[in-house]
Formats: C-alpha cells, sequence, structure tokens
C-alpha cells in the first residue's frame, strides 16, 4: 500500500467548488489520514509543491465537511506542508505567505493577532525575522506563544530553519486608539442626553374613559339633535397644541418601509414631500392629498376635511413639514393606491433626520470630488460639498470634474466657518494630441511623420512575476523583427528573476522555477535584447 497518494484518490467524491481549488489540489499529495473512533474528527496531512493560503484551504475544509457528512457533525483539519523549490528561502516565503499567516491568526487566536499586527516585521541579517511589538502587558503576555506559532510556521510548514526574535519600543496611542475613545465619549453623551430627555418629559396621564357614541349606519348623532350627519374629520380634539388633525398620536413609530406589511392602525412619521387638494361632492369636502417619507419608503396620505377646517389644516401640511401620524394603511376606493385612506390622529414634530458626521480624530482629504457639473457621474452642488466638507472638520476639498471648470465660480463664493478652508480647483481632463500623425500609410517619404508601415518594428512581450513594476521581476523576453509586414527574425530568452515565481502566475504562463533557474538575469540579458532590437522601431 502506497504511503502517499493524491488528493483526489483518496477523496474521489470531493467535487471543489472552482476549478481555481482544482488546480491548487491537483498536484498536492496526502500523506496521512487519522480519524477518532467517532469519526466525528479527522486530521488531514498533505503536501503541496507550491503554497496553498490558509483562506484557501479553509474554504476546503468546510467543503470537505459537507462532503463526508452532510449533517455537519464531522470536523476536518488540514495539516499542509509544502515542499518548495530551492528560490524559497525564510524571507520570501514569509513575504508570499504573510496574508495566510494574519488570516489564520485573526481567525483563530485574535488577541495574539491584534499584537502581531501592530508591530512591525523585518528580516536581519543572517535571516532572522524580527518583530518589534509596542511595550505592553498583553504584548508580554502572548511573546512565547507568538514565537513559537512563527516558528512553527516556517519549519513544520516549508521546512526552512528561521529563528524569530521580539524587540519592544514605547507603545504610543495610535490614531485608531484615540478615535475609539472619541466614540466611547460620543455614545455615553448620547446615552445621557437621552436619560436626560426621558426624565424631563413629562408623563401621560390616562385618558378619561369615553363611551362611544351610538352610531346608526355610519352616522354619528348631531349635538342636540335627533338627526345625524356623515362624521367629517375635525381639525383637532386634543389638548397638545402640536397635534393639527384629531386626536394625539401615541404608539410606536415604525419605518414606512414596512407599513404595508403591519394590519390594523400604525403610527409612522416623516417628511412631506408633496401636496394636493381639490373639492368633491358638489364642493361640500376637500379632499387633501400628500406624500411623506421618512427616507425608508414614501407612502400617501388621504384626508377628507371641511373646506374651512382644511384650510386651517394646510398651513400645517406644507412640503417640507415633518409630522408623525396615525391611521389604517388601505387600498384607494376610487385610485387603487395604498395609503393612509384612514387617518385617526396627526402631530407636527420636528426635523428627526440626523445628519451624517466624519469623527475621525485625524481628518482626511478628498482629492477627487465631483458635482453636478459632472454630467451623469454626481448630483451634489458644489456650495453643499463645501459647506458639508467645512461642518466636518475638514480643512480643505478637491473640486474635480469631468472636463468641466463650471463649478469654479460657485464654489469660489461659497462661505465657510474655517477662515482657512482650501478649495483646490482641479479638473479631470482627457487630452490627446489629435493633430499628430502617427504613422504614414500613404507611402510618401516626405511625408514629415516619425514611422511608416514599411519600416523595421520589434514587436515585443515580457512576461513577469506579477503586475507591479516595483515589486516584480521578469521572467522572459520574447520578440519578432517584421518587415513591410513579414516576420525576418525572432528572439526568445528566459530571465531569472532571483525569486520564486507564484503558482497563479505558472499556471498562466506555464513558466516554472526550473526552467529559469539556470536562466541569467536581467542586468545579462538585456544587453543582447538591445542588440536583437537595433536599427528597429520598438512596439510593445
Amino acid at each position: 500500500m502506497r504511503s502517499q497518494r493524491s488528493f483526489f484518490e483518496v477523496f474521489p467524491t470531493y467535487e471543489p467548488s472552482s476549478d481555481e481549488l482544482r488546480d491548487l489540489l491537483s498536484e498536492v499529495s496526502v500523506l496521512r489520514v487519522l480519524m477518532n473512533s467517532t469519526r466525528s474528527k479527522i486530521g488531514i496531512y498533505i503536501d503541496s509543491p507550491h503554497i496553498i493560503h490558509k483562506d484557501e484551504l479553509y474554504r476546503i475544509k468546510k467543503e470537505l465537511e459537507v462532503n463526508m457528512d452532510p449533517r455537519g457533525k464531522t470536523k476536518v483539519v488540514i495539516h499542509e506542508h509544502f515542499s518548495l523549490s530551492s528560490q524559497y528561502d525564510a524571507r520570501n516565503f514569509y513575504d508570499e505567505y504573510k496574508r495566510s499567516i494574519a488570516y489564520e491568526m485573526k481567525a483563530e487566536y485574535p488577541v495574539m493577532y491584534s499584537i502581531y499586527h501592530s508591530g512591525t516585521k523585518k528580516f536581519k541579517e543572517g535571516g532572522e525575522l524580527c518583530l518589534t511589538l509596542p511595550d505592553t502587558v498583553v504584548a508580554h503576555d502572548v511573546e512565547d506563544k507568538l514565537k513559537e506559532y512563527l516558528a512553527a510556521v516556517f519549519t513544520e510548514r516549508a521546512g526552512l530553519d528561521c529563528g524569530v526574535s521580539i524587540e519592544y519600543e514605547k507603545a504610543e496611542v495610535s490614531p485608531e486608539r484615540l478615535e475609539a475613545e472619541r466614540r466611547i465619549q460620543q455614545e455615553i453623551a448620547a446615552i445621557s442626553g437621552r436619560l436626560s430627555k426621558a426624565k424631563e418629559a413629562p408623563k401621560e396621564s390616562p385618558r378619561p374613559f369615553k363611551r362611544a357614541e351610538k352610531k346608526q349606519n355610519g352616522f354619528s348623532p348631531k349635538s342636540g339633535s335627533g338627526s345625524y350627519q356623515r362624521r367629517r374629520g375635525s381639525v383637532t380634539k386634543s389638548d397638545d397644541p402640536d397635534v393639527i388633525y384629531r386626536d394625539d398620536v401615541p404608539g410606536e413609530v415604525i419605518p414606512i418601509a414596512e407599513a404595508e406589511s403591519v394590519p390594523g392602525e400604525i403610527t409612522v412619521r416623516g417628511e412631506i414631500v408633496s401636496y394636493e387638494d381639490r373639492l368633491v361632492k358638489d364642493d361640500t369636502t376637500l379632499l387633501m392629498k400628500f406624500d411623506i417619507t421618512d427616507y425608508t419608503d414614501t407612502i400617501g396620505v388621504r384626508i377628507f376635511a371641511d373646506p374651512e377646517e382644511g384650510k386651517k389644516l394646510k398651513e400645517d401640511i406644507a412640503v417640507g413639514k415633518f409630522v408623525k401620524l396615525k391611521g389604517v394603511v388601505s387600498l384607494g376606493k376610487y385610485d387603487k393606491e395604498t395609503a393612509f385612506n384612514s387617518v385617526s390622529g396627526i402631530k407636527r414634530i420636528k426635523d428627526f433626520r440626523v445628519k451624517h458626521e466624519d469623527n475621525a480624530v485625524r481628518k482626511r482629504v478628498e482629492l477627487h470630488c465631483h458635482t453636478k457639473m459632472s454630467n451623469m457621474d454626481a448630483l451634489c452642488d458644489v456650495e453643499k460639498v463645501i459647506s458639508t466638507a467645512d461642518r466636518w472638520g475638514w480643512d480643505a476639498i478637491a473640486i474635480t470634474d469631468h472636463g468641466s471648470v463650471q463649478a469654479f465660480p460657485a464654489a469660489n463664493h461659497t462661505k465657510t466657518k474655517n477662515k482657512d478652508f482650501k478649495i483646490i480647483y482641479g479638473m479631470e481632463g482627457y487630452m490627446v494630441d489629435d493633430m499628430k500623425t502617427a504613422v504614414d500609410v500613404s507611402g510618401d517619404p516626405d511625408m514629415t511623420v516619425p514611422h511608416r508601415l514599411d519600416d523595421t518594428y520589434c514587436v515585443f512581450d515580457i512576461e513577469t512575476t506579477g503586475f507591479s513594476p516595483v515589486h516584480n521581476r521578469i521572467i522572459e523576453i520574447g520578440a519578432v523583427i517584421v518587415q513591410n509586414g513579414v516576420i525576418v527574425d525572432s528572439y526568445d530568452e528566459f530571465v531569472n528573476p532571483e525569486v520564486p515565481i507564484p503558482y497563479r502566475i505558472t499556471k498562466l504562463t506555464t513558466i516554472t522555477d526550473d526552467m529559469v533557474k539556470d536562466a541569467d538575469t536581467i542586468d545579462k540579458v538585456l544587453p543582447r535584447f538591445l542588440e536583437f532590437t537595433r536599427g528597429a522601431v520598438l512596439v510593445g
């Protein structure tokens, strides 16, 4: 019996959730599988020729648990080992694997992670990893565990010998900690404010019991008369001066977005955003229609009132006013729209909107801000943008509209409380010299253009270890010489990047560490490539 088998030989029924995971596992070997007597915990020991990051291993772990036991009673633990190329040493292994270290530490050892994350990491001469941590009691408590964990990552997972040392520096109060303390103070102040308001608010006395009047066919008797009239909405019957229609409005406020799903009488609040009215029923009744929003949703309100009383009511039911109302949401008899068609009370209230604030200790400066002068990209007035930034305590803001400077005059005339507030005037521009001919297609040798189609060109391509021109290296250069549209020569050469080639790059390029390890470095390859391109126009 073989002691080492491929991953999919050991787990033939497992189907990875993505092609990426399948590619990662295609070269992985299983060294051994251990399980307890109840099969509730399974340990899988694997060996991989390339690095598999912790977030990917956690995905594989969860998928295996479901595959083995859909009931979720089996727990899988994967112990990984990497058989890496000789290009790897402790330094470049850490550079590639450090996000996995942080990922695992954050999930398994959160206290240790916070200390590790707050420190600086660098390699000393000789290859020792040195951590500089803030000199706190917690850091000293986790020092031994942190060193043990990191040393085990290097030796047990990558087979690399790397010492780990820890140094301490005086702990400084970070901006994050200052901001956290400020937020705590704000929360305490908010709680204290709510308690103060609760103590100052007068307690509502119980409303006296009032016997319901006898009704007959939906009509109530007139005072001092035996006849009946239809009950119309009186302006107010409450002693509260803020009640503008019928009775008081007790009850817990619910969001308008949930109004249609709650049966019976409900209480909402909102800003009036539209209003219209008209006389109906031979001009004996005023139909008042308005919409309110609490910024979770908008809903309509319908009131039938006496024309004289409606005139008084219109003063308080106006666009921009804030009200709290109680009623029943139903489908309108005529317009077939869902609205408050039965309202038992309306009360004027103050603006309940909470303005967004910037409570950061260290304020930022926005260097890329569009206004409504950027067509189809922004809706803000430049005056509001600047006023908001000033209110938040910012020192400056940049206005950079798309190919437009029309917001500059209004920005220049916007007053700010901070006299030193700076407006940075900019523009997101698009520039091209459309008067210049790059290539002559006419064949006229007298054309004053830099190149013609019958010139000699070198068309080249490079493969790299990544997309950063600063941090990544070239691993291959390929090129062809083209004359009069015909390839006349070719060039191809590997380059030793002197660092390991990431696994995903090998999947894209089929270039491995072994293919380039004996190649020359870029400083030796580049002169040969330039000699090949001599006399040709370079086209990358």
